[in-house]
């Protein structure tokens, strides 16, 4: 069933890959529901093997009256499912928010579209807060200011960590349409950004947190990780993407050594057998480097701190070849 909203181009489209969770939906769409920005609508992708979704949405008709909802005859599956609502909805503005997200203030809307309103502006994000839903428990995450100059020159700082977020933090222009890669699942928002920033586009973090991600042993997110094959296969095919020069900056070099050292990688047939062949020397020198140094100590974060910066200093006279 598609239930066809009126407006031909609202400002903002609210765009939610749904998948089963009704519960969690119901809590995403009452925070939609108390918006005091009301120049929006929402599209429902639902992957949903029932109706129970479809029924849901359909009693909000009277508080959200700008509302599609598509049913996927075949599952699209994470990120495609993304893509899909993306690219299907209207508006001027795409804000993906995941259906165990939700608003966490009946005005973050408004917040987010004043700097949406702003011309030279094309990705907005915010502060959020972590709800642990299993251990009823929040935190707040602070994406820290001084950096955002730093990683919109050097977009893959973000392999380093993802400062950003989440999807459901990030609101994007239509015109830029940039989508999620369907060959990634763990790096899969890094890459994101990644593609976002090296576009040069205008960019605008909200200090408030303006969404609550929660947070659940169910996500595929949590069943991927520390998967090696799963987090260092999709790191090397981002480093394939964008060039092994990004190694030279000692950020992005850290964010290596730190994932080989916590995927407990010892030795280049362990590399290959989890990303593949043809790695940067850089790497295998790196992985050289940490197999002279007792874990105990690697794993230890002041030591494994010092080795990694002498391991890029060993490696400086090469990176200038």
């Amino acid at each position: 069933m598609i239930i066809v909203a009126n407006k031909n181009q609202p400002f903002i489209s609210i765009c939610i890959p749904a998948y089963k969770n009704t519960s969690y939906l119901k809590r995403l769409l009452d925070s939609i529901a108390i918006q005091t920005f009301k120049d929006y609508d929402v599209f429902i992708s639902d992957d949903s093997p029932d109706d129970a979704v479809e029924k849901l949405v359909a009693t909000y008709s009277d508080r959200i009256p700008e509302i599609v909802y598509k049913s996927n005859s075949r599952p699209r599956g994470m990120p495609d499912n993304w893509n899909y609502a993306i690219s299907q909805s209207k508006g001027q503005w795409k804000k993906i928010m995941h259906d165990d997200d939700w608003f966490s203030d009946k005005d973050s809307l408004s917040i987010f579209a004043a700097e949406a309103q702003k011309e030279d502006i094309d990705f907005v994000f915010s502060n959020y807060v972590n709800q642990y839903l299993n251990k009823s428990k929040s935190k707040i995450v602070v994406f820290p200011k001084y950096k955002l100059k730093k990683v919109e020159e050097n977009p893959l700082l973000l392999m380093s960590g993802n400062l950003i977020g989440p999807p459901s933090v990030c609101m994007i222009r239509a015109e830029v349409m940039v989508m999620y890669n369907p060959d990634l699942h763990w790096l899969v928002d890094i890459d994101y950004y990644i593609q976002v920033l090296l576009k040069k586009v205008g960019v605008a973090h909200i200090s408030k947190a303006l969404i609550c991600i929660g947070v659940n042993q169910e996500q595929v997110t949590q069943s991927v990780k520390n998967n090696p094959t799963v987090e260092i296969g999709e790191a090397k095919k981002i480093l394939d993407r964008y060039h092994e020069n990004w190694l030279k900056n000692i950020v992005v070099y850290d964010g290596w050594w730190r994932l080989l050292r916590n995927m407990k990688v010892k030795s280049y047939d362990q590399l290959t057998a989890y990303g593949g062949g043809n790695w940067p020397d850089l790497l295998i020198r790196m992985l050289e480097h940490q197999r002279k140094v007792p874990y105990g100590l690697l794993k230890r974060g002041i030591f494994s701190k010092i080795f990694m910066f002498g391991s890029y200093l060993s490696q400086l006279p090469k990176m200038k070849d």
